[in-house]
């Protein structure tokens, strides 16, 4: 399994996640400055991910039948605190969400999807251009933690969005 960079050729923010996912689509792409604009694919690869030294989230999208484009996305979301992606998996014995990685396309001895989780959680957090300076990266818990002396509210704008996906 390739790396998220090595198969997008940009870098992660330290301690955030990144996803991507290719699904079964026909379908004629329709994005303006796409490569593939105007091609009939039934792949789409759709990438998310929080770029590495600022605070926006990034979207990619192509439709193909072979490998996704690599390179740097669009801006998806500004001011984004957090990124997080979590699996539950009783396969791997956790009984509730975690961070780890997982990649859908392997699959067991018995023909199951064995990377496939029963539901995916993710977990934006945040807040505006006025507020976002007070936050800061903490690199032992790699997350943005409010500043020295920053209380709660003193950002009344920063919120924390949570989707729960069930796969199967």
């Amino acid at each position: 399994m390739t790396t998220f960079e090595q198969a997008f050729g940009v870098q992660v923010r330290d301690g955030s996640d990144a996803f991507s996912l290719t699904a079964g689509l026909v379908g004629r792409d329709g994005l303006p400055g796409s490569p593939t604009l105007g091609q009939v694919a039934d792949v789409a690869h759709v990438a998310y991910w929080l770029t590495a030294g600022n605070n926006i989230l990034n979207r990619r999208e192509s439709y193909e039948l072979a490998q996704p484009v690599a390179g740097r996305g669009w801006e998806f979301a500004l001011n984004v605190l957090e990124f997080r992606i979590e699996v539950l998996d009783e396969r791997s014995g956790g009984v509730g969400f975690e961070r780890k990685d997982w990649d859908s396309s392997t699959t067991a001895s018995d023909g199951l999807r064995s990377g496939l989780p029963e539901a995916v959680r993710f977990t934006v957090k945040m807040t505006d251009g006025a507020h976002v300076d007070l936050y800061g990266f903490d690199p032992v818990s790699k997350r943005m933690v409010p500043g020295p002396g920053v209380r709660a509210e003193d950002d009344p704008i920063m919120q924390e969005f949570t989707q729960i996906i069930c796969i199967k």
